[in-house]
C-alpha cells in the first residue's frame, strides 16, 4: 500500500523493506528509499493504422505536454498509464474494432529517472453488424421495429448506432404512448460479425383524457395554453410532456414547472396531464450604481412588471444619471410573438448627454421588432423617432462653417426619423467573460424624409471580434468595427449627434473620450466624421484566481468623409491593465500609451471600467 501511495507520487522505484524487530516487540520497522521521481520521456506507437495518430495519443494523458520550447515531462504514475491503455482500447472499440488488443510496456532508461511508453495495438478488423431482430411485444401497429435503423446486416457495426437505435425504438414507443415502454439490447460476436437482439417490453398504450392546471394565480391560463400541444384522444408521450415543461420555464414567469399524469378512475387507458407551476413574482425593483472613468459615478433605479395583464407583457420605468448623462426610459415589451419566434419592444426615451464640446437633450420613441434573444443568431427591424436640442456648444464656429459645412452648423434643434436593420452572430462561449468563439454584428440605418427625419442619410456599422483559448487561462482576443455614413437628398453633412467618434475605455484607449479624428482647432473639441475605423487586439494571462494581466495594442480613426477613409492613417496606442472577472464581466484597470503622440496631447491614460473593451 505504501509502495503504491509512492508510485502515484511519481516515485516508481520506491524500495520499501521491512526489518526484523526484536522478538517480543509489537512495533514494525521499514526501511523507504523513495528514490528519484520518474518523467515520461516519451510515447511510442505501434501498429495504428485505421484510426489518425492524433486521436490516439488524445487518449493517453500520460504523454509529455508540448510547451512553447521543447515538452514538458509528465510524472510517471503506473496506475495512469493502465487507464491510458484502456481509453485507448475504448477508442478502437467505439470505431468498431471490437477484437482490438492493446499491449502496454514501460522502458526505463538507465538512469532510473526516466521511461519510456510503449503502446502495441493490434487492431484487428472492424466488426460488421450480422443479424438484427426484435424479441418481445413490439405493437404491429408501428409497423417493423427494424424499419430505419441505423445497424443493417452486413453494415460496419459501432456502439454508437446501437445506442442510437435504441433511442429510436423508446422514442417511437413514446410517441405512441407507450410511455412506460422498456427497451433493451444483447449482442453476440459470431465469425467477425455481431448479431443483435432488441428487447422491448411496451406494455399497455395510454391516451390524453384532459389537462389539470394548477399554480396559475397571476398568469393567464389561455396563456399558457398557447404552449400545451396537447388535446384529449393524444398519445401519452413522456417527451412531449418534457418539452412541455422546457417550453413553459423558458418563458421566465415560472420558478418551477412540473407536467406529470395520474391514471383516470374507470377509464382504463387515459390518463389526466397535471401541470404545476410556482410563479415568479412580478413586480421587482433594481438599484445599481458604479464609476468608471468616462461616466464617473452614476446609478438607476428600475421598476419592473414581468406579467401585465398575465399576459407574459413586460412594462419598465428607469430613471438614471451619471455626471454625463441624465434621463429616464419607458418600456412595453411582448415577448412572445408566434409562440416564441419574434418579439417585440415599444419605448419612450428622455436623456441629456453631456458630449465633448457640445450638450444634447433628447426626447424619443422607438418601435422593435426582432428575433427572441435565446438564438446565437438574431435580427431586428426598428424605427426610431426623436428631437434634438444642443446646448453648451463649445466648438469653434469656424469650423462648424468649414468642417459640417454649415447647413445645421448653428445647431439648430433637428428631428431625426430611421428605420433600421440590426443582425448578429454570437458564438462564444460566455456572453459577459468570453474566453473562445467569436461574434459578428452588422447594423443599417436609413434616415429620410418620409421617416420624418429632416436629415437625409445612410449609415452602416459592422463589428466582429474573436477569442481564441490559448490554454491554462491564457487568452487572445480581437476585433474589428467600421462605421460608414453617407449624406443625400440635399443634406450635405450628418447632424453632430449621429456623427461617427473614436477614443476612450471601449476604443482606443489612452485617447480621451472621442479624441480621435477630426478636432475643431490643436488639442481642441473633437467633429466626430463620416467613417471610422477601430482595431484592437489583447492577450490575458491570469495572475492569481479571478485576477489577470492584459496586453493591448489599439489602432483606428475618424475621417470627416467617407472620402477621405484612409486605413493606412490610423492613431495607435499600447498598454497593460489588469482586470478581475466578476459575474457581471471583468472589471478593467489599463493604461494606454499613445504611439504616436501629438503636440499638446497627454503621453497616455489611464482607464477604469468594467465590461469587456470589445
Amino acid at each position: 500500500m505504501l509502495r503504491e501511495k509512492l508510485a502515484a507520487e511519481g516515485r516508481a522505484v520506491a524500495v520499501v523493506r521491512l526489518l526484523n524487530v526484536p522478538a517480543g516487540s509489537h512495533a514494525l520497522r521499514l526501511e523507504i528509499d523513495p528514490g528519484p521521481r520518474v518523467v515520461v520521456e516519451r510515447v511510442v506507437l505501434e501498429g495504428v493504422e485505421a484510426i489518425d495518430r492524433q486521436q490516439v495519443l488524445a487518449q493517453i494523458l500520460s504523454r509529455p505536454a508540448p510547451a512553447l520550447t521543447g515538452s514538458r515531462k509528465r510524472i510517471y504514475r503506473p496506475r495512469l498509464v493502465e487507464e491510458d491503455r484502456l481509453a485507448v482500447q475504448s477508442l478502437y472499440e467505439q470505431k468498431g474494432y471490437l477484437g482490438v488488443q492493446v499491449e502496454q510496456k514501460t522502458l526505463f532508461h538507465t538512469s532510473g529517472q526516466a521511461v519510456d511508453l510503449l503502446f502495441r495495438i493490434k487492431e484487428g478488423r472492424p466488426a460488421r453488424t450480422g443479424r438484427v431482430q426484435v424479441s418481445g411485444d413490439w405493437p404491429p401497429a408501428l409497423g417493423a421495429a427494424t424499419e430505419g435503423l441505423e445497424l443493417a446486416p452486413g453494415g460496419l457495426f459501432l456502439p454508437s448506432l446501437l445506442d442510437a437505435d435504441l433511442l429510436a425504438l423508446r422514442e417511437r414507443l413514446d410517441h405512441a404512448g407507450y410511455f412506460d415502454a422498456r427497451v433493451s439490447s444483447r449482442t453476440q460476436l459470431e465469425g467477425g460479425k455481431v448479431n443483435i437482439t432488441f428487447l422491448v417490453r411496451s406494455g399497455k398504450a395510454a391516451r390524453v383524457a384532459g389537462i389539470r392546471y394548477e399554480g396559475l394565480e397571476q398568469t393567464s391560463r389561455k396563456l399558457v395554453q398557447r404552449y400545451v400541444d396537447l388535446r384529449r384522444g393524444d398519445p401519452l408521450s413522456v417527451e412531449r410532456l418534457r418539452a412541455l415543461e422546457r417550453e413553459l420555464f423558458r418563458t421566465g414567469l415560472f420558478r418551477d414547472v412540473e407536467v406529470t399524469h395520474e391514471a383516470v378512475e374507470g377509464e382504463p387507458g387515459w390518463r389526466r396531464v397535471v401541470l404545476r407551476v410556482r410563479e415568479t413574482p412580478a413586480l421587482s425593483l433594481r438599484l445599481t450604481g458604479g464609476y468608471d472613468t468616462e461616466e464617473q459615478f452614476g446609478s438607476s433605479v428600475t421598476l419592473s412588471h414581468d406579467n401585465v395583464g398575465g399576459k407574459g407583457r413586460r412594462a419598465s420605468l428607469q430613471a438614471f444619471a451619471t455626471a454625463r448623462r441624465q434621463g429616464g426610459r419607458l418600456t412595453f415589451e411582448q415577448p412572445r410573438i408566434f409562440r416564441d419566434r419574434l418579439e417585440g419592444l415599444l419605448s419612450f426615451d428622455l436623456q441629456k448627454e453631456q458630449r465633448e464640446g457640445f450638450t444634447v437633450a433628447s426626447t424619443g420613441v422607438a418601435l422593435q421588432l426582432g428575433s427572441t434573444a435565446r438564438r446565437d443568431r438574431r435580427w431586428q427591424w426598428i424605427y426610431a423617432l426623436s428631437a434634438n436640442r444642443f446646448t453648451d456648444v463649445d466648438l469653434d464656429p469656424a469650423a462648424l462653417e468649414r468642417e459640417l459645412q454649415a447647413e445645421r452648423g448653428r445647431l439648430e434643434p433637428v428631428r431625426l426619423g430611421s428605420i433600421s436593420l440590426s443582425w448578429s452572430l454570437d458564438r462564444r462561449n460566455d456572453p459577459f467573460l468570453p474566453t473562445r468563439g467569436a461574434i459578428v454584428r452588422s447594423d443599417l440605418g436609413l434616415f429620410a424624409r418620409p421617416l420624418g427625419s429632416e436629415a437625409s442619410f445612410l449609415r452602416w456599422r459592422g463589428q466582429g471580434a474573436a477569442y481564441r483559448d490559448l490554454g491554462r487561462g491564457r487568452v487572445l482576443a480581437g476585433s474589428l468595427r467600421f462605421g460608414l455614413e453617407w449624406p443625400f437628398a440635399g443634406s450635405g453633412s450628418i447632424p453632430l449627434s449621429e456623427r461617427l467618434f473614436a477614443g476612450g475605455a471601449s476604443s482606443l484607449r489612452g485617447f480621451g473620450r472621442d479624441l480621435v479624428g477630426p478636432l475643431d482647432g490643436p488639442g481642441g473639441e473633437p467633429l466626430g466624421g463620416q467613417a471610422s475605423l477601430v482595431l484592437n487586439l489583447e492577450a490575458r494571462a491570469p495572475l492569481w484566481r479571478e485576477l489577470s494581466l492584459v496586453l493591448f495594442v489599439d489602432a483606428g480613426n475618424v475621417w470627416l468623409d467617407v472620402g477621405n477613409f484612409d486605413p493606412g492613417s490610423l492613431r495607435r496606442a499600447a498598454g497593460l491593465g489588469l482586470r478581475y472577472n466578476t459575474p457581471v464581466g471583468a472589471l478593467r484597470i489599463e493604461y494606454g500609451l499613445k504611439l504616436d503622440r501629438r503636440e499638446g496631447e497627454s503621453p497616455g491614460r489611464f482607464v477604469l471600467s468594467i465590461g469587456e473593451a470589445f
